[in-house]
């Protein structure tokens, strides 16, 4: 009897654990992750981000606006971008001057002129500002217009 009440209950949790689909999860390591991640970028594929010199004019458009970049050691570059697109990230990024993983709240910026600031790695990221206020946008819900300035600044945490 005993031993028929042990193969039922051998029998009901292997079952159970085929029913709710009771898995093993493998580790992954870091460079697997990088690897998954990396493949989100918005840009083309490239292994190098674009860098910039100061003053550089990037992209084409009717609309004219100016980059103001302060990078980690503190350099600051100015570019001009102009574009035809409606959204901050979509000027950006078409002027190949940003890069970044798009994300439930758009654009999450990880490059500027080829410098990283990854949150998730190092505790830095990239704050958005225009005309010297923080924006309380994300890049893809901030409209461009003409004459307007940005600045992107990398921000240790």
């Amino acid at each position: 009897m005993k031993k028929k009440l042990f193969t039922l209950v051998c029998c009901l949790l292997s079952l159970l654990c085929l029913f709710c689909g009771c898995t093993q999860e493998t580790p992954q390591n870091d460079d697997a992750t990088d690897a998954v991640t990396d493949t989100a970028f918005v840009s083309d594929g490239d292994s190098e981000p674009a860098v910039f010199e100061d003053g550089a004019v990037l992209g084409e458009g009717e609309t004219e606006l100016t980059i103001k970049v302060t990078a980690a050691d503190g350099t600051e570059r100015s570019f001009t971008v102009r574009t035809d697109a409606d959204n901050l990230a979509d000027a950006l990024s078409g002027a190949g001057l940003v890069d970044g993983e798009q994300g439930a709240y758009g654009l999450y910026i990880k490059y500027v002129n080829g410098e990283r600031a990854d949150y998730d790695l190092d505790k830095a990221y990239w704050s958005l500002s225009k005309n010297g206020e923080l924006l309380m946008t994300g890049a893809n819900d901030t409209p461009v217009a003409d004459g307007e300035q940005y600045e992107l600044v990398y921000t240790a945490g």
